[in-house]
């Protein structure tokens, strides 16, 4: 554990983490996507998901986990507001705006099918989720960053980073006046954060838009 510098006046938030040049694993239920949960049910009126009670047992006192759902052809992060235990279903609401936008777009939406290849989704971005080597969990609130070693990394000289920027180069041009004849050279850009699941979610449309 270790506490997380502020960063431009402002406690810093990340969604990436890097060890000894190793991108880490946020805290997840499933290290194999093979074995992830599948949804039951969708309640569009009401903006609900049903997912197997086992699922979401871990995680019902989490304050700010997240659902990631696989759908036909784009993955959508969103942010759970509530889950409520309904015998062996759950009934999951989330934030807005994401939870508007998720159930209101027709295509893609969460597949409820009759052979049961329903939506698949993990679970992300709770303490109780901290079970696997690599994993990392960010206490936001305490400014605390939690993280489990992988066989053989000693953390007292492990070079960990955490970005700070989404944009580390941006190039503005318009209609009239283009940018052209722009070339960089011998600079590496990495580490780059995104920070906007944790504000508003993620509900995409097609090929992730």
């Amino acid at each position: 554990v270790a506490q997380v510098p502020d960063f431009n006046g402002r406690p810093l938030e990340f969604r990436q983490l890097w060890v000894n040049g190793r991108k880490a694993v946020r805290a997840r239920d499933v290290a194999d996507f093979n074995n992830m949960y599948r949804i039951r049910a969708i309640d569009k009126a009401k903006e609900i998901l049903y997912v197997p009670a086992a699922a979401v047992k871990k995680i019902v006192n989490a304050r700010y986990a997240e659902m990631v759902i696989h759908e036909m052809w784009c993955v959508a992060n969103l942010r759970i507001k509530n889950i409520k235990i309904q015998g062996d279903s759950a009934a999951v609401t989330f934030h807005q705006p994401e939870s508007h936008v998720h159930f209101m777009h027709p295509w893609p939406s969460p597949m409820i099918t009759t052979n049961g290849h329903n939506s698949a989704f993990y679970l992300t971005n709770a303490k109780e989720l901290l079970d696997t080597e690599g994993e990392w969990y960010l206490d936001a609130r305490a400014s605390k960053v939690y993280y489990l070693p992988r066989k053989g990394e000693n953390m007292a000289t492990a070079e960990v980073e955490v970005p700070a920027l989404e944009t580390l180069l941006k190039v503005e041009g318009t209609p009239d006046n283009p940018v052209t004849n722009v070339s960089i050279n011998g600079v590496t850009f990495s580490h780059a954060t995104w920070m906007r699941p944790s504000i508003s979610g993620h509900a995409p449309l097609q090929a992730g838009m």
